[in-house]
Parts: C-alpha cells; structure tokens; sequence
C-alpha cells in the first residue's frame, strides 16, 4: 500500500463523517505490510478503515450496535 497522508486520510471520508474521525498517529505504520489502515475511536463504539488502493481513496466508519438480548 502506498504511504498516505493525514489529508488524504481525512478526505477519504464524507464531510459528515469527518466530523467524527479520530485519526491516530500514522507515523509508526508499516505501509509496506498493509493492505488497508484501520483503526478504533477511543470511545471503542466506532472503528475506521480506509482503502487506498484505488483513486480516491475510500473511507468507512463502522459503528457498534448495542446489543439485546434473544
């Protein structure tokens, strides 16, 4: 994967969705061993993944569902 940056990062999101995102610290990243960068918000219900192997690169958030019991 090739290295990206924190714009690019961010822009891979909607506007509404950037709102939200937490981008942690990508300067320890292996880009090399990735196939896609993805991360959790520290409040735990929200992860992000971002795929760049395509341009523009694609941003989605996942939220956490609660639960119920069956």
């Amino acid at each position: 994967m090739e290295p990206m940056s924190m714009e690019t990062i961010l822009n891979s999101f909607t506007k509404r969705q950037r709102r939200h995102v937490v981008v942690p610290d990508i300067s320890r990243v292996d880009w090399t061993k990735c196939e896609y960068l993805s991360w959790m918000h520290t409040s735990g219900h929200m992860a992000y993944v971002v795929y760049n192997h395509q341009k523009p690169a694609i941003g989605l958030v996942l939220r956490r569902t609660k639960l119920t019991g069956a």
